[in-house]
């Protein structure tokens, strides 16, 4: 797995304040950099313009790429009989042994990994074709 903080030192991508697609947010957000605490994500409620979210660089990615592809290299979804009851028994993961992230929903579990795969597409256009390769945990 590649250190996230070296990634964004040697590409420029979002930078404080842009509008972007995140790792666990199905919508567009405001980046507010990286986590102080070093949290995966954090999520900052605000009005319907001013949500934000803190994460590691390489968990977001502009808001203008296409987060409907249908390109599913490293994704598998599969409904399990008992996933954690609030979060839903429909999983999506990476193939690599990643630990899969629940959805209530087929079509939940679907949108997440489309904008998770245009997240690590885009990384791997603008900076590093490991990062694509490897994915990222849930």
């Amino acid at each position: 797995m590649i250190d996230l903080d070296e990634l964004a030192a040697a590409v420029a991508g979002p930078q404080t304040g842009d509008r972007v697609w995140s790792w666990h947010d199905d919508e567009v957000m405001i980046y507010r950099g990286p986590d102080d605490h070093g949290s995966q994500h954090v999520v900052i409620i605000g009005g319907p313009d001013d949500s934000g979210v803190k994460c590691p660089p390489g968990r977001v990615a502009p808001a203008d790429i296409d987060v409907t592809s249908d390109r599913w290299d490293h994704l598998f979804v599969v409904q399990k009989g008992r996933g954690p009851s609030w979060l839903g028994n429909w999983a999506l993961g990476l193939t690599g042994g990643h630990v899969p992230t629940w959805h209530k929903t087929k079509k939940d579990a679907i949108a997440a990994g489309r904008r998770r795969m245009a997240i690590v597409n885009w990384w791997a256009e603008h900076g590093t074709t490991d990062y694509a390769q490897q994915g990222e945990q849930g």
